[in-house]
Formats: C-alpha cells, sequence, structure tokens
C-alpha cells in the first residue's frame, strides 16, 4: 500500500481518498496501473470539492457547508454551529500565520 498525504493506492489498484479514517473517494482503474499525475490529480479534485474545517479537521463539502466565513481574503467553510463559533472567538488560533 502506498500513501501519500490522504491518498492510499492500494497493492490491487484501488485508489482511496481518506480522511479521519474515512472514505471519501475510490477509483478502480479495473487492474490498470495509476500514474503519479493522476494520484496528484485526485488530490486536487478533492481540494475542489472539500475544505478542511480548522476547528474539528474534518473535510466540509464546498457545495453544502452549515457556515462560510470569511476571513483575511479567504472563505472558511464549517460542519456546523459550535466550528463557527469558536472560529470567530480566536481565529488566529486555527488559521495559520
Amino acid at each position: 500500500m502506498l500513501i501519500i498525504r490522504n491518498i492510499v493506492l492500494t497493492m490491487a489498484g484501488l485508489l482511496l481518498i481518506v480522511y479521519g479514517g474515512l472514505v471519501l473517494y475510490a477509483y478502480w482503474p479495473y487492474g490498470e496501473g495509476i500514474p503519479v499525475e493522476q494520484l496528484a490529480s485526485a488530490e486536487d479534485k478533492f481540494a475542489e470539492d472539500y475544505y478542511i474545517n480548522p476547528v474539528c479537521n474534518v473535510p466540509v463539502s464546498k457545495k453544502n457547508p452549515k457556515h462560510i466565513v470569511d476571513y483575511a481574503g479567504e472563505k472558511v467553510y464549517f460542519c456546523c454551529d459550535g466550528c463557527k463559533v469558536s472560529f470567530e472567538a480566536d481565529p488566529a488560533k486555527y488559521v495559520k500565520a
């Protein structure tokens, strides 16, 4: 098994995008090898569709977040009220400078 950040390529060739032990995306190339470039593009696709909530580190769908806050010119996506409130109380604690 090959692990690159949140991407796992199994010996059988199954590509998984994993976060916090959950499989978020799976790709089966019908037994063909997956070029490294495709691994990078799968991670890019994940980044396009999901944002890692800085409070609880859970992936949040950019299409259906509970809350969005604009902070320092960036949109920050949240999964719940509690994470949004915690972030707004001390954003510097959660955002890398």
